[in-house]
């Protein structure tokens, strides 16, 4: 009678446990948090060999955390593993062709190789401890040029001398100044002839010197004195090998930074760790730019304060008037260039004018900039400024000459998505359109036409896309209707090697013809047989209504089991980062994921899995809503999908929760923090809690600096919305953090407990960073997010 009345106690306080839907099809946390090794081991990093009869590639070793390189040969298909001996000689690299596609050069583990196309020879050209870089050859001779140690030196290849093309030094001109004789050192000299006849031989010694070297034209130009204080942060040469652009600034300040201690040690003793600075805790240095005439002998700083908008201030409506300010015009102080951070130089082949881009240091400007190196000083131009209220987008960045110089390419999104443009050294013209975008652009071996990947068929479907801009054609070449991951043209120019990916298979090698819809041959078939035989749920891709009147991109996971009509509880996945882009039909970063929203389907949820405005792939609009204020445009998101959830999949309202890690983690804090009517239960995981405690790259892109604008800190910020938590939160934090640091959510936990909140739960993992690692760290943390759910939305609230 006792064992019986414990077993109805028992079921009392755990109802969960015995509803219907909980055959999970085989489908466990167990396994699905185990080591990814059982899904498969796929192919990773792959690119041509050199000669472009086979494909390379990584390749974990099973049961171990390191990689081999793995070789396929195209015609036989086989695969071998590089041998140590010769893997040096095949990693990737980036070869470097001569005007006639005769040669090529590359660096190659520190050391230069050239391959002589022709006789189908490749010879190493040095074998040092010291690593040369970014070789290119010397227009107009035989020879080829490198950086090592922050200089540029050149090969010649006909009779093996070698040269330095300048001696730049970041030092002040030395003065005479400085040994300017005192009284002391005049009277050695007045009484001891000795004392100046010894100094006279050795002035005399040191002028034949400088003589002799005056005289020597084999000597190394310079010394070019560009001034102390200052370092290299970048730079670039022509390919004649006369000009070098120097970009520079001064170190950048210290500042105080977090501390991250660690408690399970080796040694057992708490160590600690110095980790990132705070948003807005020090200034960026400006960058400054030089052009060094190694012909001339003479050097200049390019003047680039005349860019259009540089002396705007776009953040003046946040700034506080000053009260002492005089109205008097005469009084009023000349506005300043704001600071600037220098880029993508590049010296057109066959030309001495170089481009850069420049981008202001408050992340609203971006110039393409035309410099024409001149007799006495080069002169500086703006060719093409993007300007927006939000911020700059990083991933719209990239840009290049085409190897013949005839044009020179960069995307941009000023036409609200991010599109291929291009300058002909008159003007720019915008190469492709339409709401929809190009990423990862790659010169094929035919001058100015370019890959790229692009999501044009569909916003979660990428494909190759190939665009001319000789003709500005752009045609498709791939059609597998999923993503094209990564791409990379053959040396000849013929074929692409692709990694192809679907929303339930990683990827795996594709190689295909560069040609307009060209049927793909397939290498590589990585997936276990364990996994592909898991009864995986198909999600449905749907477009979602949001209130502003447009629609977010989802994919709902459910299992229609043919049992009773009842409502259904809800999850909503939100993806970390921010601004990436997660409803793609290739293969998920969130892998485990999305496994554990087939085991929640099977259960009986219905999961949606959704791209929030701030999202990447749908235009800058899109990716800027949040610009000063972080979880809001989302938040209204996440109440929207649970709304058109309840209305379309038949889902309690009362019984939605959600999920997510970093960036998803602050969203699901903040959607119960804002909206507890509409949100039951949150797990957020590594979560940010407050963006002033975040890093200063990310966060003062989209909210400024905290000492500039406060408001759009608080707004945005979890732990200021504490007071409107009514319960049904999980955290779950790695104690090794050092991305998102367990500070966050340990200054958020002591806010609860001042609030005196209850139904609130806290799981710190010792040994655990950002991304979690042990397959037992996983286990523990969805066991408890599992837990949460069942917990708080399988029965229906009163």
């Amino acid at each position: 009678m006792k064992q019986v009345i414990i077993a109805v106690l028992w079921m009392c306080a755990f109802p969960v446990l015995a509803q219907p839907g909980d055959d999970t099809h085989g489908i466990t946390l167990e396994k699905i948090m185990s080591d990814p090794e059982w899904i498969g081991i796929f192919p990773e990093r792959s690119y041509w060999s050199d000669d472009g009869g086979s494909v390379m590639f990584y390749r974990d070793q099973p049961g171990k955390d390191i990689e081999d390189l793995v070789q396929l040969d195209l015609e036989t298909t086989q695969e071998r593993v590089v041998s140590l001996a010769e893997r040096s000689s095949m990693t990737q690299t980036r070869w470097v062709y001569n005007r006639d596609r005769t040669m090529r050069v590359c660096s190659r583990g520190g050391d230069l190789f050239l391959d002589d196309i022709a006789a189908g020879d490749i010879v190493r050209l040095t074998r040092t401890t010291q690593t040369e870089g970014s070789p290119f050859f010397v227009n107009g001779s035989r020879a080829i040029g490198y950086v090592l140690g922050g200089n540029w030196f050149v090969l010649d290849l006909d009779d093996a001398s070698l040269r330095q093309l300048a001696d730049i030094r970041f030092e002040d001109v030395p003065s005479d100044d400085e040994d300017e004789e005192g009284y002391l050192d005049e009277q050695q000299e007045r009484l001891f002839s000795t004392i100046a006849e010894r100094q006279q031989r050795e002035q005399d010694r040191d002028d034949l010197r400088d003589e002799v070297r005056e005289a020597n034209n084999g000597d190394v130009p310079g010394p070019f004195y560009l001034g102390k204080g200052i370092e290299r942060r970048r730079q670039a040469v022509s390919d004649d090998g006369r000009f070098i652009a120097v970009v520079a600034s001064k170190p950048w300040p210290d500042a105080e930074r977090d501390t991250m201690p660690a408690y399970v040690t080796e040694d057992g003793y708490v160590s600690t760790s110095r980790v990132r600075h705070k948003v807005g805790v020090r200034d960026a240095s400006e960058e400054r730019l030089f052009v060094v005439d190694t012909v001339g002998e003479s050097w200049s700083e390019v003047d680039l304060s005349g860019l259009p908008g540089l002396t705007d201030d776009p953040l003046a409506f946040l700034r506080e008037p000053k009260t002492d300010e005089v109205e008097s015009t005469e009084d009023q102080v000349e506005p300043k260039p704001r600071a600037m951070g220098l880029s993508w130089l590049a010296f057109r082949p066959g030309s001495h004018t170089l481009v850069l881009q420049a981008r202001s240091r408050d992340n609203k400007d971006r110039w393409i900039v035309s410099v024409e190196p001149g007799a006495e000083e080069a002169v500086a131009e703006s060719v093409y400024r993007e300007s927006t209220d939000g911020w700059i987008n990083w991933r719209s960045t990239a840009g290049s000459w085409s190897s013949d110089g005839s044009v020179y390419w960069f995307l941009s999104e000023a036409s609200g998505y991010s599109h291929i443009h291009a300058y002909d050294g008159s003007s720019v013209r915008q190469v492709t359109s339409g709401e929809h975008e190009y990423w990862d652009v790659a010169e094929t071996a035919t001058p100015a036409v370019l890959c790229a990947r692009t999501n044009s068929p569909d916003p979660s479907v990428y494909e190759v896309a190939r665009v001319s801009l000789v003709d500005d054609s752009v045609e498709l070449l791939t059609d597998f209707g999923s993503v094209v991951e990564r791409f990379r043209v053959s040396p000849d120019g013929d074929d692409l090697l692709l990694e192809v990916s679907t929303n339930d298979h990683p990827s795996e090698l594709f190689v295909q013809e560069m040609a307009l819809l060209a049927e793909p041959r397939r290498l590589t078939r990585s997936v276990t047989n364990a996994f592909a035989t898991m009864p995986w749920i198909k999600p449905e891709y749907v477009d979602i209504p949001i209130r502003n009147g447009s629609s977010i991109r989802g994919r709902i996971y459910s299992f229609d089991s043919g049992g009773s009509e009842e409502t259904k509880p809800a999850v909503i996945f939100v993806h970390g980062a921010g601004y990436t882009q997660n409803i793609d039909r290739g293969w998920p970063y969130y892998f485990r994921e999305m496994m554990f929203h087939s085991l929640l389907a099977y259960k009986g949820y219905v999961v949606a899995d959704i791209d929030f405005q701030a999202s990447a792939g749908y235009g800058r609009e899109f990716r800027e809503a949040i610009y000063r204020n972080m979880g809001g445009p989302e938040i209204e998101d996440m109440v929207d999908t649970a709304d058109w959830l309840a209305s379309t999949y038949n889902v309690d309202p009362a019984r939605v929760g959600t999920y997510g890690g970093s960036y998803g983690g602050f969203l699901a804090i903040m959607a119960v923090f804002k909206e507890p009517r509409a949100f039951n239960a949150a797990a957020a995981l590594r979560p940010v809690t407050d963006w002033a405690h975040y890093n200063h790259g990310y966060t003062s892109n989209i909210l400024n600096t905290p000492d500039i604008d406060p408001e759009a800190y608080e707004r945005s910020s979890p732990i200021e919305f504490a007071e409107g938590f009514e319960g049904g939160l999980l955290i779950c934090h790695g104690m090794l953090d050092d991305n998102v640091l367990v500070q966050d959510t340990i200054r958020l936990q002591q806010r609860l407990i001042e609030l005196e909140k209850q139904d609130w739960e806290v799981a710190l993992y010792p040994l655990e960073g950002h991304g979690f690692v042990e397959p037992s760290a996983w286990l523990d943390e969805y066991r408890r997010i599992l837990k949460l759910f069942e917990t708080r939305l399988r029965i229906p609230r009163e």
